[in-house]
This record gives structure tokens, sequence and C-alpha cells, in this order.
């Protein structure tokens, strides 16, 4: 078994900054390692190891840095992100399921061994890991305040078929301007500034897109897709962006995310997800930093990628742009 060098704090994911902190754990606990994960900073690479703990009926498992453990255990390393599966899921209509925070080894319905994480919303979209142990999945989501958590659920309760809860369908959310987005949606908790060309959410006649006032700092890809392109100064009407390529339902479109204040690295048509962060919500644009209000300008559209499709057009030049949210 493996014990805690000094009192540190456990992670529901391999990242202090972007995931949700679990719980302290003190000087001598003793854990047993499962699995060990490398996550790249900006500092160089961290390594973290997924640790379960606890006692019978409330088991837990977290992430820790791998200095602040003495290990034991002989350990892999896993990639989940690179893992053949990985990929965007839904909760089905008319559920909330509880998360936990390990998979029960015994039942595949309830579970009994571990302590609940929580629960998600019907029609939340999560991230499955290619987990699953005895029918519980590994997922990884969003949570209000923007960081992330990684849990087990009932894989029953999750879909990979998009159209089965009917999330592509236009205008279901974004129809009156200041409203608040729906928890279950992307940038659930955040308000519509201002919409897509329309009578209900557009202050300026052209508007070609979404500005979101979203509820944290984080910009996060809307469905699983491949990255693109950005475009890392804040000069021209949209300032720093990164765009993103899709396929929903057969439909091929693009998404820009425009007047960021920072932008990840990332490498052509490498997967992302929508747990993954982008970037950093700003107000860049025109040269400056803080030319706009912080808020996200976001572009869907089909045709060709763009690294900063301009905000507004006359109705001649209107972009054929589609209305997945």
């Amino acid at each position: 078994m493996s014990t805690i060098k000094s009192n540190c704090t456990a992670y529901y994911g391999p990242h202090e900054a972007r995931y949700v902190a679990a719980e302290s754990l003190a000087t001598g606990t003793v854990v047993t390692a499962l699995s060990k994960e490398t996550y790249a900073t900006s500092k160089g690479s961290e390594v973290w190891v997924f640790i379960e703990w606890g006692s019978a009926g409330s088991k837990k498992r977290g992430y820790v840095k791998s200095d602040w453990l003495n290990i034991t255990e002989n350990i892999s390393t896993k990639s989940p992100y690179t893992e053949s599966g990985t990929g965007a899921r839904w909760v089905k209509l008319n559920i909330s399921p509880t998360v936990y925070r390990g998979p029960d080894s015994v039942s595949t319905t309830t579970n009994t061994q571990y302590s609940s994480a929580g629960s998600l919303n019907a029609k939340e979209q999560v991230t499955y890991l290619n987990e699953k142990v005895n029918n519980w999945a590994l997922i990884e989501y969003s949570t209000s305040n923007g960081k992330m958590k990684r849990a087990y659920v009932n894989a029953d309760n999750l879909t990979g078929t998009i159209s089965s809860i009917s999330i592509a369908s236009p205008g279901i959310a974004y129809t009156v301007r200041d409203r608040t987005i729906p928890g279950h949606l992307p940038y659930g908790g955040g308000s519509l500034n201002q919409g897509f060309n329309d009578t209900n959410t557009t202050i300026y006649k052209g508007h070609l897109g979404y500005d979101i006032g979203a509820p944290n700092d984080f910009i996060k890809p809307l469905f699983e897709g491949t990255y693109v392109s950005n475009k890392t100064s804040n000069s021209g009407g949209n300032g720093r962006t990164i765009t993103l390529k899709h396929v929903v339902n057969n439909e091929t479109f693009f998404t820009t995310y425009c007047h960021m204040a920072s932008v990840e690295s990332f490498t052509n048509g490498q997967k992302v997800f929508p747990t993954t962060i982008l970037g950093m919500m700003g107000g860049s644009g025109n040269g400056k930093d803080d030319y706009y209000n912080p808020h996200l300008h976001l572009a869907l559209y089909t045709g060709k990628a763009q690294d900063s499709p301009y905000g507004y057009c006359d109705e001649t030049a209107k972009k054929h742009s589609l209305r997945l949210l």
C-alpha cells in the first residue's frame, strides 16, 4: 500500500487548476495507487497518480501528484484522451443519474461501495474516457464553476447518439436575449448577450453568431471535434480565436471561438472533447486585450473553416450558419 508523504489535496482529475478539489489527505494516509498519468503544463510535465482510499461503503478515488506520494505498487501509465473509444456521450432523457467516486464491483446498477460525486442533468454532454468496470463508465464533465470532474456513472444512463435526445434542435435554448442558458446545454448557466440574426435575440442586424456571457472563464468546444487553426494575436475585430471542425448527425460544420484572452496549443487534426479547455474567455480585438467587455463570440457555419469569420453581414452577404444550439 502507498502512503501520503505530507498533507495535500486530492483532485477529481490530474490538474490543480482545471479540476475540482476533492478533499484533503493527511500525512500517512494509506491509499492504493491504481495508475499514473502525465499532464503537460506551461512549466513542464507533471505526473499524477490515480488513487483509492477509504472504507467499504464510502471508498473514494482521486488524483494526487506523484511527488506527494510514497508509491509501493507497480502501476501503469494511462493516456485517456488518446485511447480508442474515448468520445462524447449524453445523459438520456428524463433522468438525473448519480455519479460515484468509483465503480461498484458487485452491482451493475446500484453503487453501495463508493461515495457519491454528485449528479448529472438529463441531456448533459460528458466525455467517456474508455474505461468501464462492471457497467460503470468513467467519465469527465464540466461543473457550474467551469472546472471539471472525473467520476463513474451507470453506463445504461448514457447514449452516444445526439439525435436521440434532440439537443441539435434549433432555437431550443437561445431564443431570448439575456436569458440564462439551461444547465444541461453547452455554456449552461451563462447568458445570451446577443444572438444569431433574428428578431428575438439580436440587437444589431446581421449578427453572425452568439455572444455569450459565460458563467466562468474557460472556453470549451460545443461538441467533440478536431482542431483546425487558431489566431493568437489580438488584431482584427475578433481578436484571438480558435477554430474546430465537427461532424454531427452526418453534418460537417465548423465553430470559431472569438475574443479569447488566451489560446491553448493544439496540433492539426488533434481531437478535442466537450471538456477540453481551448483557452480563456476575454475581450480581445482591434489590437487590444480589453477592446470588448469579456464574452465569447461563438460562430457556427458550414463551408470552409475560417480563422476569423467576421461578426456581422448585410442581408445579401449572409453566410449559411447552422443553429445547432
